[in-house]
């Protein structure tokens, strides 16, 4: 068997196990399983935002409630001035009574904002709950595929080890320096053999030169598409 001939037939294991490996790496059990774990990860997230943002509405609620317990103190001890102390003369009165009022403005307003900051806060609550609910079913088909696809993926990748296992046993056969431009060629072409189709390459179907081509009839075994850099092959009973 010639040089050329162990290489193809090292390509067409190898295209098996790439074959492979693109098969398991495409399952639709694998890819709605990776999109599910996305999903679960990022409403992690969502809930740790939902979480951050009613403790910080808590926090600020708190606040609240300590500003306007020291502004029904200051209240408290304007009305009793009102009342034990009464003022002297009318712009002492009026300055008096328009401190009243503007605490009385500012312990509305802080309440006022202490209910809207509730009302967010229970909406940030019902919607960190339905995230949760949706989380917790998709989990659960997460899980129940888990399980079902853990026996396929066991056999595929005991099938892939015994294809890989073959194409290490058939690279002892392959002519070293065919075997190093076959895997200099791989990234960038798939195949990174081709036949020779007419006088095109099989790989990018090119035409090829004519002096390419007279260089498989001058009794060249291989030659290098120009085009696409794959190794070009005219098999023995392609003569």
């Amino acid at each position: 068997m010639s040089k050329i001939s162990v290489l193809w037939d090292y390509q067409v294991l190898d295209m098996e196990v790439v074959k492979l490996q693109r098969a398991i790496v495409n399952s639709p059990k694998l890819q709605k399983l990776k999109k599910d774990r996305e999903f679960l990860l990022a409403q992690q997230d969502v809930i740790k935002k939902i979480e951050d943002d009613v403790l910080n509405m808590s926090d600020r609620v708190a606040a609240i409630k300590v500003a306007i317990e020291m502004l029904d103190e200051q209240l408290k001890s304007y009305q009793t001035r009102l009342e034990n102390d009464v003022p002297q003369n009318q712009d002492e009165a009026r300055n008096l009574c328009n401190e009243v009022r503007k605490i009385a403005r500012d312990i509305a307003d802080f309440e006022k904002e202490a209910r809207q900051i509730q009302k967010k806060a229970k909406d940030r609550t019902k919607q960190e709950y339905d995230v949760r609910i949706r989380a917790a079913r998709v989990k659960q088909e997460f899980n129940e595929l888990k399980d079902e696809y853990q026996p396929e993926q066991e056999q595929q990748k005991k099938e892939l080890e015994i294809k890989k296992q073959k194409v290490v046993e058939k690279a002892k056969e392959v002519d070293p320096d065919l075997l190093k431009k076959y895997e200099s060629i791989k990234p960038h072409a798939m195949p990174p053999l081709a036949r020779l189709l007419g006088q095109q390459c099989g790989g990018c179907n090119m035409a090829l030169p004519s002096v390419t081509l007279r260089q498989f009839d001058e009794g060249e075994k291989y030659l290098e598409c120009s085009n696409c850099g794959r190794i070009i092959v005219r098999m023995e009973d392609e003569k």
